[in-house]
């Protein structure tokens, strides 16, 4: 499951795989996109129109909107995830962000550092979920403050227990 939280004011309309030719290329030089489209004997083009979500948001304001890109499939795992945000530079396409994780949601925050907005990516399962804010570092994101959100525990009879709010800790034991 993926999923991107953003404030209105950011995101356009989430397309299936909408990607300009020249960062198709670049994507499928990446080691676990080309292994994968080897694998599934597909196309950059294929591969992407199967697997990809592109979403263009505007992180820094200025019009132009850099892309997120969210990749899942057989690939990832049975609940795991690839996301990488991109932004044209002239030419060429730089990459902002780059994270592979379970069930990840990223969201835009209202607050920005160095130009860009900042992100969180929250990613993990049904039990525990792992929050983090990523800021901008004038190349790219960089994960910060961490904390996890623990929704129970197993108690010594082995039996699972909820809690009735979830509990939230700092850091996020990595």
């Amino acid at each position: 499951m993926i999923a991107l939280l953003c404030t209105a004011d950011v995101l356009a309309q989430s397309k299936r795989s909408n990607l300009p030719n020249d960062l198709l290329r670049e994507i499928a030089e990446l080691d676990e996109v080309s292994f994968c489209m080897e694998a599934d004997n597909l196309s950059i083009k294929q591969f992407a129109a199967k697997f990809f979500d592109v979403k263009a948001a505007n992180l820094d304001g200025k019009g132009q909107p850099e892309l997120i890109i969210v990749a899942n499939g057989p690939c990832y795992g049975a609940s795991g995830t690839q996301v990488w945000i991109y932004r044209k530079v002239g030419t060429r396409w730089e990459q902002l962000f780059n994270s592979p994780a379970q069930q990840q949601m990223i969201t835009v925050a209202k607050t920005s550092t160095n130009g860009l907005r900042d992100i969180f990516r929250d990613s993990g399962n049904i039990f525990v979920r792992y929050v983090r804010t990523y800021r901008f570092n004038s190349s790219k994101y960089i994960g910060k403050e961490c904390f996890t959100k623990t929704y129970g525990y197993t108690d010594r009879s082995g039996v699972y227990r909820k809690y009735k709010t979830p509990k939230i800790a700092k850091g996020c034991g990595t």
